[in-house]
């Protein structure tokens, strides 16, 4: 049995956070003090600061990379199954 490609993968991603994006909702990363807000939804939203935020951003920095794209992408495709 063969798993997911990295091709299929990142087409998965694409599509699933621009659809998330259509439906208003939004990843923003402050590096500065860092924080991380996830809004998905009125009464669903997700904040981490300071050593939470940059344990979240960087669990998923690396699939990114990988992939090149935005962990921002990445981290709304992620918090669909929250």
């Amino acid at each position: 049995m063969t798993g997911i490609t990295d091709a299929e993968l990142k087409q998965q991603i694409i599509k699933t956070a621009d659809a998330a994006k259509a439906a208003g909702q939004w990843v923003e990363i402050n590096d500065m003090l860092p924080t991380l807000t996830i809004y998905r939804g009125p009464d669903d939203e997700y904040f981490y600061q300071e050593w939470e935020a940059l344990e979240v951003v960087n669990e998923y920095e690396e699939l990114a990379d990988r992939l090149v794209l935005d962990v921002e992408d990445v981290i709304l495709w992620a918090a669909q199954g929250w």
